[in-house]
């Protein structure tokens, strides 16, 4: 790392009980988060948080209660998503359920239930600092009860946020997080995952639910009192749920140590510049390719080759693949005459690309629509290093 005075002023007044990040590491955190999003949002899989983010003009909404039975448990959730474990996590006497939802222009979200703990999902995305992680399930919808689209609902954030802690200083994208989505029955489920809040029971928590990033345009921060509450006059999605999680459950030295390593992490940036630059370099040529391109220079991997059939909705599904070594995983779903709207059977769609193993290497996924209605799901891997 690079001697730097202010760097080592930094690590040297990092998080005490009394103290937070300053200031410039603030914006340089909101900074960072807002400059992902508009470099990841073509993702659609389990991925960084920052795939989740570009703006809506909505207006502001209304907060109810759910009956449990409008939508899927977060048990079942977790079973469509072929995650066994995280499923028998939401089974458990440790899950807390939530089942509130607020309303804003015309689309609806439901906060329906979270749980926290180590080795719960085989699905883990890649970053974060604790092995313990919470996963936070919500339900996205239209009001009118048309079929939501991935289009339009991943546009919404979800994430933790912390009393005592900016909103831009404490959240999805700086705890490490991502997401992985299904549709059922014309309702997105997401699940969210970040490192573990439960450190922080003892100082308040909240799930913001939001079309942009946790910042002080769709939230205001009480510098005195630490409380987090909507920005009434901000014009999109700011949607704010408390979270009840049991206070016995803090650890405020886990949290002092791990808002520590947070800052370092935030402040090592530089070591990183050369090998981010590289990767987004990397995607930026890959993503410019079509499917001839894509056959020509990248490898296919024929054991994850699906042929995806249409349910009865028109719904195309993807099952879950694991990409190399890495964490990364593959599995989704779209509705197949939206999704090849204007094609013909034969041609091929280049959709998912995501970083591989290393800085090198990139993987695509190329859609083909077949004369039966069918789609053929093929998954490529390129590599600098051939």
């Amino acid at each position: 790392m690079k001697h730097n005075k202010e760097l080592d002023q930094i690590l040297q007044e990092a998080l005490s009980p009394d103290k937070e990040p300053s200031e410039w590491l603030n914006q340089k955190i909101l900074r960072r988060a807002k400059e992902t999003n508009n470099m990841d949002k073509k993702l659609k899989r389990r991925i960084p948080a920052a795939a989740f983010a570009t703006a809506l003009a909505l207006s502001v909404g209304s907060v109810s209660v759910l009956a449990a039975w409008n939508y899927l448990t977060p048990d079942k959730v977790a079973e469509v998503m072929e995650d066994e474990g995280l499923m028998e996590a939401f089974k458990s006497k440790d899950a807390i359920t939530v089942n509130e939802s607020q309303t804003y222009g015309d689309l609806k979200i439901t906060v329906l239930g979270i749980v926290s703990g180590k080795d719960l999902s085989k699905f883990v995305v890649e970053g974060g600092l604790n092995e313990s992680k919470t996963y936070v399930v919500t339900a996205i919808e239209n009001v009118d009860g048309t079929p939501i689209d991935f289009e339009k609902s991943s546009d919404v954030i979800v994430s933790p946020l912390v009393k005592g802690l900016k909103p831009w200083q404490c959240n999805v994208y700086t705890m490490g997080g991502g997401s992985s989505a299904t549709i059922e029955n014309g309702i997105e489920y997401r699940i969210t995952e970040c490192d573990s809040v439960e450190m922080f029971a003892d100082k308040g928590l909240y799930i913001s639910v939001s079309d942009s990033v946790p910042g002080s345009d769709n939230y205001q921060y009480n510098e005195k009192t630490g409380e987090i509450t909507r920005n009434e006059s901000y014009k999109g999605i700011n949607g704010l749920f408390n979270l009840p999680i049991d206070k016995s459950k803090a650890d405020p030295k886990a949290a002092e140590k791990y808002l520590k390593e947070m800052e370092e992490a935030m402040t090592s940036d530089d070591d990183t510049e050369e090998t981010d630059a590289l990767k987004n370099t990397l995607m930026d040529k890959v993503s410019e390719w079509d499917s001839k391109e894509v056959e020509k220079n990248a490898d296919l991997l024929e054991e994850l080759t699906q042929t995806l059939t249409p349910d009865k909705d028109g719904i195309a599904h993807s099952s879950a693949y694991k990409l190399g070594n890495s964490s990364s995983v593959g599995k989704g779903q779209f509705l197949v005459k939206d999704y090849f709207e204007g094609k013909k059977a034969g041609e091929t769609i280049v959709s998912s690309i995501v970083n591989g193993d290393t800085e090198d290497d990139v993987y695509i996924d190329t859609y083909t629509l077949n004369d039966d209605g069918t789609v053929t799901l093929k998954v490529y891997h390129y590599s600098e290093k051939k």
